[in-house]
This record gives structure tokens, C-alpha cells and sequence, in this order.
């Protein structure tokens, strides 16, 4: 009994191990990167945006071209320049913005989404 007990912690103290080591390392390479919604949504439409950004939290300062809102996430459009969109999700009702004004965004590029016109960085936070 004693003999499983001990297996099952040295298992438990691996996995844990592992788990550290591995958020240690994801993390090590995350940094932060400003770019503008125009360059995000050419890297996507040109198919360079998880080269590179997908290891960055990207900040992007932009104006607001649209917002729709739903129970728990409001979507925010920011203008470009570009045929491709950008838009990102924020998962909170309290936004006070509106259309015309001029925000700064933080998203993870890793989790951003390819739309058929443009990004979606999903889970963004206000800068």
C-alpha cells in the first residue's frame, strides 16, 4: 500500500514538474509587439500572421469602425487600410467606447482567427 501511495505522488511530482516547465518555456518567448490593425490584417491576408505574431501579445491602437454587443462579449471593428478587417472580442459588457473613437488593444496573436474578410483576435483587453 505504502509502495503505491509513494508511485502515485512521484507521478503526480512528474506531472507538476512538467507542467512548470512547460509554462516556463511558453512564456519565455512571449513578448510584446505594437502593430497597427492595417499591418495585422495584411499579415493575416497575406498569410504571415501566426509567423509573426503568434508567440507576441500584439497592442494595437486604432479607430473604432463598428461594435455589436451580445449577452457577455462586445466584438470591436478597427478601421484599416487593407481589403482584410480587423476585429477583436472583449468579454465584458462595460465597454463605453464608441464609433469614432480611438482605443488601444492587447491580444494574444496565437489566438486570434481567420475570418473570410479580415483577424478576429479573440479574448483582447483594453490597453
Amino acid at each position: 500500500m505504502i509502495v503505491r501511495i509513494a508511485a502515485v505522488l512521484i507521478i503526480l511530482f512528474a506531472l507538476l514538474a512538467a507542467f512548470v516547465i512547460g509554462h516556463q518555456m511558453a512564456l519565455r518567448n512571449l513578448s510584446f509587439k505594437n502593430v497597427s490593425a492595417t499591418q495585422a490584417a495584411e499579415a493575416m491576408k497575406n498569410d504571415d500572421f501566426y509567423d509573426n505574431y503568434k508567440e507576441n501579445v500584439v497592442i494595437i491602437r486604432g479607430q473604432i469602425t463598428s461594435i455589436y454587443k451580445n449577452a457577455n462579449t462586445i466584438k470591436i471593428g478597427l478601421k484599416t487600410t487593407s481589403t482584410y478587417g480587423l476585429q477583436c472580442t472583449l468579454n465584458t459588457n462595460f465597454f463605453k467606447g464608441k464609433i469614432g473613437d480611438v482605443i488601444t488593444i492587447e491580444g494574444i496573436g496565437g489566438n486570434a482567427v481567420r475570418e473570410p474578410a479580415g483577424v478576429l483576435l479573440q479574448n483582447c483587453k483594453l490597453a
